[in-house]
């Protein structure tokens, strides 16, 4: 599997999901592509798919999924901001405030009280 599309999944690794959720969150147009990926990840032990085809992930599967990445042969720095841009965005949907000033080798989250 080409590291960028392991990459492209980290954002979609999340809950529980359907297979067009899945391809949704994925940002990817193709079915077959979306399949293969959920497929290779679930022989990665990330992921389960259910017998009603709703893919289960667990809180640790993103994290696993970025490792994925980077075996893969991934450019840490892009998965560092992978994971850096969504936990910013959980941060903002959760209404905390914070101030993120982005040094690749240790990005620094702080909370505005």
């Amino acid at each position: 599997m080409h590291p960028d599309l392991i990459l492209k999944a980290i954002p979609a690794v999340s809950g529980k999901n359907t297979l067009s959720q899945f391809t949704f969150m994925f940002d990817i147009r193709s079915l077959d592509v979306a399949k293969d990926l959920l497929n290779f990840l679930v022989l990665n032990s990330i992921g389960i798919i259910s017998p009603d085809n709703t893919i289960l992930f667990s809180e640790v599967d993103r994290m696993k999924t970025a490792i994925l990445a980077l075996r893969s042969g991934c450019d840490i720095e892009r998965i560092a901001k992978a994971l850096e841009s969504f936990a910013s965005g959980n941060m903002k949907e959760l209404g905390i405030k914070f101030k993120q000033t982005s040094h690749l080798q240790s990005p620094d989250f702080r909370l505005i009280l």
